[in-house]
């Protein structure tokens, strides 16, 4: 990445947000540097998904959790034919499970294991973001190796030939026209449907060192997360810095995600804050259940409609049934908190 940040610094601060890297060659997430203290970060929460009536969970070095009513299960190299214990994005693509680590791509159908690696034509092994598109097509961002489609059955690498003028990927998400958004290391782009080139679409702040880490779309609304300066917002061609001063529990924000009733959620350093139009911000801390306040993921569920986030050193998932709260504490360290039998039962409105 463009960033470059001494090796202590980058340990602290970057590990496991997908923000920053070594001076070359080095990269955090790099399973050839394997004593940089990153025992201390195993339990991070990386990634969370919801697939075939469990919700799985992705750690910074403990391997997979699968949660269900009947408990926990837990998955690593050692015990299944998952590459690596770092599992930094997790998405369900073409009905499988796609599982991003350090060492390329697990997919799992359920009972089924196979791999798509940088032999398969993927342009790294070390991932950041991943989904698929309405014309099917997976499209993953990778950590200093560009960005990956895989279209007709073979992948191809999106360079500087196509627009894209940054390598390190953090984060990808698709608006409602189609229209494909990108926030690299320093930078944000877009693609339109109709055209094969990208183009760069960042706001003023960003030419500071913001650091996006995130992005998603709200209706025609998008929004940008940063590490150092906040949010941003896209919208007919427009770029605002929303008023959100004492909104957000922190202007570093780690992770965004939208939910099915308009609500942008948006995790920091120091707690969760949402947003509705007719609501205004709401902050989410200790008082609503959350233990350790720096959230490093957020994934909304459409199918059964819960909000899951996960946090940094203490490893925690928590679950949100109802837009007001409270977060529910479901697992710390890879433990189960109390009783998983709630999640046979509906969502509460």
């Amino acid at each position: 990445m463009v960033m470059r940040v001494t090796a202590i610094v980058a340990v602290i601060l970057g590990v496991l947000s997908p923000v920053f890297a070594f001076a070359a060659p080095l990269v955090i997430g790099d399973p050839e540097v394997p004593d940089l203290g990153l025992e201390k970060f195993k339990n991070v929460i990386r990634a969370v998904c919801e697939y075939q009536g469990r919700t799985w969970v992705g750690t910074y070095g403990a391997g997979l959790y699968s949660i269900g009513p009947d408990g926990v299960n837990r998955y690593t190299r050692e015990n299944s034919p998952l590459l690596e214990n770092r599992v930094n994005v997790l998405d369900v693509c073409r009905g499988n499970l796609w599982i991003g680590t350090c060492a390329g791509f697990s997919i799992f159908d359920g009972k089924t294991w196979r791999a798509q690696t940088a032999r398969d034509g993927v342009s790294g092994n070390i991932y950041h973001a991943i989904l698929v598109d309405p014309q099917d097509r997976v499209w993953a961002g990778t950590a200093g190796n560009w960005l990956s489609v895989l279209e007709s059955g073979h992948w191809r690498t999106v360079k500087t030939d196509q627009g894209l003028m940054e390598d390190w990927i953090n984060a990808l998400a698709l608006d409602p026209s189609g229209t494909l958004w990108v926030a690299t290391a320093n930078r944000v782009f877009r693609k339109t449907p109709f055209s094969p080139q990208f183009h760069e679409e960042g706001p003023n702040w960003l030419k500071l060192p913001a650091a996006p880490t995130s992005v998603a779309c709200r209706g025609n609304e998008v929004w940008v997360g940063s590490a150092f300066a906040g949010l941003a917002m896209h919208q007919n061609g427009v770029w605002y810095q929303p008023p959100v001063k004492g909104a957000l529990p922190s202007i570093q924000v780690n992770a965004l995600a939208t939910d099915g009733s308009s609500r942008l959620w948006v995790g920091t350093a120091k707690g969760i804050a949402s947003y509705h139009p007719q609501e205004g911000w709401k902050t989410f801390g200790t008082k609503d259940g959350l233990v350790d306040l720096n959230i490093r993921t957020l994934y909304f569920s459409r199918g059964s409609g819960r909000l899951w986030a996960g946090s940094f050193l203490d490893g925690w998932v928590y679950v949100l049934e109802r837009p007001k709260g409270p977060f529910q504490p479901v697992l710390h360290a890879g433990v189960p908190v109390g009783s998983l039998g709630w999640m046979t039962r509906k969502r509460r409105e």
